[in-house]
């Protein structure tokens, strides 16, 4: 057995496959973590009882020192919150054609678990995208089903820029990230050329990729937002752009006193050239190491390897090349376009 020094850190996500996935194993690594992926969720679940599921969830949080949930194909079911299905709202526990989706149910059943033996333990968490999204329903928070139906003025395109047919790692949404948050705390040391710009109010201000046509709209208890984007809603609000744990709410210390790490953005980090997604990644495997250390915990680079195989399986298709291809130069024309029809951009992303 081979014993191993690093945080592991557990990452759910839709496909072991899926470029998502795939990138953001490579952003856990290459911060020092070593990253034990969940898919293939049914393959997980079937034949399970409640009680099957709950062994299953908490066999594998001994394994991990951390969690990170990925983003999802589908969206969180409303009845979860409390609301009728929008036309629009394409449940992730339903196929195009009505049936039931299974891999779908499984992954939100174990997916969920997973995130309240977290919460539960005090173990690191960072959710992206769909895991922000899902961390808030967990906490009894609910979602804007759809960004356009909610805007006051304009359509929201840039908030979903795969379908302009807009690369993943190009910046395309500006948001503001509180200065007196723990993202604002982590943002405040960058020192590379990409150091965001103070706003008039205090606040960072970056710009960054953005895939989703859903977002937080009541916050669950225990969290607090951390991040907004710039457009303004129909209510007067703005946009919630990223979400953390509260540490002076319910959640903010863990079982042994220890206080709780949680980020959540609803931008993907895994795949942008901001900094800010280095340095989240590393405060995040800080805390894991942490957490490893208060547990006394120990894995074996075997432990990790069993579970990464096993979601490969039942197919295992290698992630398409260009979907993880970086153009700066694309990206480059883009900001500079946005920065000569408003020089308070800038070109800082």
């Amino acid at each position: 057995m081979t014993k191993l020094e690093a945080p592991i850190i557990l990452i759910s996500g839709g496909s072991a496959s899926s470029a998502s996935v795939q990138a953001a194993a490579t952003m856990i690594s290459a911060s020092g973590g070593v990253p034990m992926i969940i898919a293939n969720h049914l393959g997980r679940m079937k034949g399970k009882d409640q009680d099957g599921l709950y062994a299953e969830a908490t066999r594998l949080m001994k394994l991990a020192d951390g969690v990170l949930v990925m983003g999802n194909n589908g969206d969180i079911d409303p009845q979860e919150y409390g609301q009728q299905r929008s036309p629009k709202t394409n449940s992730e526990l339903s196929n195009k054609d009505g049936t039931i989706n299974e891999e779908g149910v499984s992954r939100r059943n174990l997916e969920t678990l997973l995130m309240k033996v977290a919460l539960g333990a005090g173990m690191p968490l960072f959710g992206i995208c769909g895991g922000m999204q899902r961390v808030n329903i967990i906490c009894g928070g609910t979602l804007h089903q759809h960004i356009p139906d909610q805007m006051s003025d304009v359509a929201h395109s840039e908030h979903a820029q795969q379908e302009l047919g807009i690369p993943p790692f190009v910046p395309v949404q500006p948001v503001n990230i509180k200065s007196d948050t723990l993202l604002g705390k982590i943002a405040g040391t960058m020192t590379t050329v990409y150091t965001p710009a103070r706003t008039q109010e205090g606040d960072y201000h970056i710009d960054v990729n953005s895939m989703h046509h859903q977002a937080v709209d009541k916050l669950g208890e225990g969290l607090r937002a951390a991040a907004y984007s710039e457009d303004t809603l129909k209510d007067g609000n703005k946009l919630i752009e990223a979400i953390e744990i509260d540490p002076n709410g319910p959640l903010g210390t863990g079982p042994m006193g220890i206080p709780r790490f949680g980020v959540f953005t609803q931008w993907h980090p895994e795949f942008s050239d901001n900094p800010l997604g280095a340095k989240l990644t590393q405060q995040f495997l800080h805390e894991a190491l942490q957490f490893n250390k208060t547990t006394g915990r120990e894995h074996t680079l075997e432990q990790v390897r069993a579970e990464n195989n096993f979601s490969s399986l039942p197919q295992l298709k290698l992630p398409q090349e260009e979907a993880l291809i970086r153009v700066g130069s694309f990206s480059e024309k883009i900001l500079r376009d946005r920065a000569e029809r408003d020089p308070s951009f800038g070109l800082a992303i």
